[in-house]
């Protein structure tokens, strides 16, 4: 899986959870652009971070992952 997937993955979660990406970043203590940034790419995710989105969109690593 590549940044571009990540991405996509953030932003397809995060809108199947009705989050606008600023209500995300907020949820997360971030910018409000923080999501907009990664989801355009702009700025590349940690672990951790990733980690921490997965858990506000209250979903598993496994189906974050999944194909």
């Amino acid at each position: 899986m590549n940044i571009d997937d990540l991405a996509f993955r953030i932003g397809y979660f995060r809108n199947s959870k009705n989050l606008s990406a600023r209500e995300l970043s907020l949820r997360l203590g971030k910018s409000p652009t923080y999501i907009n940034q990664i989801e355009s790419r702009n700025f590349n995710i940690s672990l951790p971070m990733l980690l921490d989105i997965i858990e506000v969109l209250e979903i598993s690593c496994a189906e974050f992952f999944a194909d």
